[in-house]
């Protein structure tokens, strides 16, 4: 799951604008698979007491990362470092995933009415709460390769402006941006931030964008 800033900003009448009814059908999309794993232990309407998660699974105070480790089931012997592509789930999400499978083999169409609502006002309010906004700012999307997507093909473009990134990001955003220059007209153009990345340092890396800009 990620989530989308509902930006308001200077815009003139008819110009894109994330307002409610979009917001909401991305809601109703998203929040039986993205909600549902952060509240694990409510099913069916009200809480299941033979199916919550297990808490006690968590690491006690002054945990060693060993005992971190033992919260997911990575293969041992491998450094895992692909976590910002595709990550193993720790003990207690994999609880809620399969609890909410439970709830959704079961009877799904009463599992999301008895929960759709609940669900969203949660995670709206809990990120809401951690990001410093409000709830009402924040759409919830399928992915993070969703949100770039109605991002950056949101942004009103024209020909003869340019949309500068750099070398670095992730194929999404890069995507995303392709796609938004060919649409509109738009160029794009990518720099490097740094050679290598041992010499990378913020200086440097702010002083590249600003000649660039």
């Amino acid at each position: 799951m990620a989530i989308a800033p509902n930006v308001q900003g200077d815009r003139q009448p008819g110009e894109y604008h994330a307002g409610v009814n979009r917001r909401q059908f991305l809601v109703r999309a998203g929040v039986a698979a993205g909600a549902s794993v952060a509240l694990g232990d409510i099913a069916w309407g009200r809480p299941r007491r033979d199916t919550a998660p297990a808490r006690s699974g968590l690491p006690a105070p002054g945990w060693t990362w060993d005992e971190v480790r033992r919260q997911f089931d990575l293969a041992p012997g491998l450094i895992h470092m692909s976590s910002f592509y595709l990550v193993s789930h720790p003990r207690l999400v994999r609880d809620a995933i399969a609890e909410h499978r439970r709830g959704l083999d079961e009877n799904p169409l009463h599992y999301i009415e008895d929960n759709v609502v609940r669900f969203e006002t949660a995670v709206r309010d809990a990120a809401s709460a951690h990001l410093g906004a409000r709830p009402d700012d924040l759409a919830m999307t399928d992915s993070t390769t969703m949100g770039l997507g109605l991002i950056y093909g949101g942004m009103k473009l024209r020909p003869g402006q340019e949309i500068l990134t750099d070398t670095h990001d992730h194929i999404a955003t890069t995507l995303a941006l392709q796609y938004a220059s060919s649409r509109t007209g738009a160029t794009l153009r990518q720099v490097p931030l740094y050679a290598a990345p041992s010499e990378a340092n913020a200086e440097r890396i702010v002083e590249t964008v600003a000649r660039n800009l």
